[in-house]
């Protein structure tokens, strides 16, 4: 065998030889693992605890009630206190029958304060007395004060029960003229004003407050975030 040709065979096999290793490396290399959709994950943890047991569902329920009753509770309480400041609008309790049956014994009526001279009769006002309580009837007669300011009248009251008016005039300069009334509320007021309702309210309002924020098991631990497992 010639030089050249030895030379020639040994080319041959050096080809052949990084052929086999070439083929070789591709069979041990490992196949490319799918990367996990960690976001998908994320959302199906999320849905998971957002779709809790029922305990965690109606703590968040009652969590809500209550702040929201809160809030109309302070909204009502703001307006009333407005109402009364700007509009001179508050509240009379009937305890009598003298009114009835337009006013029954029982009632509340939202009264404003108004001059004298803007009473008309047939209206419906409490007037002060010196040495008693107020007195909520209906005028049946206005007549002015002589012996007064200029804005001062002379009013004659009736119950709507009464047979007979008020045994005198009342001078005034300013009164509470009725605007609504609704009965039966004063009754729910006296009930709820007992020192049994307030207690039992207050321990009610307190527990119910204590076992809606306190903190659980699944609300004290962070949620753990998912991970690429090794």
């Amino acid at each position: 065998m010639s030089l050249q040709d030895r030379r020639t065979l040994q080319m041959v096999q050096a080809l052949q030889t990084m052929q086999r290793q070439e083929t070789s490396l591709t069979q041990q290399q490992p196949a490319t693992l799918p990367t996990p959709n960690t976001s998908a994950q994320s959302a199906a943890l999320v849905d998971s605890d957002d779709a809790g047991p029922g305990e965690p569902r109606l703590r968040h329920w009652v969590r809500e009630t209550v702040l929201t009753v809160a809030a109309l509770g302070g909204v009502v309480c703001l307006l009333s206190i407005a109402a009364a400041v700007f509009c001179d609008i508050t509240l009379v309790m009937f305890r009598t029958g003298s009114m009835s049956p337009t006013i029954p014994a029982g009632a509340v009526a939202v009264v404003r304060a108004v001059p004298a001279a803007e009473v008309v009769v047939g209206d419906v006002v409490t007037v002060e007395r010196p040495d008693a309580l107020p007195v909520t009837h209906r005028v049946v007669r206005i007549d002015p004060n002589a012996d007064g300011p200029a804005a001062s009248r002379l009013l004659t009251l009736k119950g709507d029960a009464n047979a007979t008016a008020d045994p005198a005039p009342y001078a005034v300069s300013g009164v509470r003229r009725v605007i609504v009334s609704q009965a039966h509320v004063g009754h729910w007021i006296n009930r709820a004003r007992s020192p049994i309702a307030l207690g039992a309210t207050t321990l009610l309002v307190g527990a119910l407050v204590t076992w809606t924020f306190w903190p659980t098991a699944a609300t004290a631990q962070p949620p753990a975030r998912p991970g690429i497992r090794s």
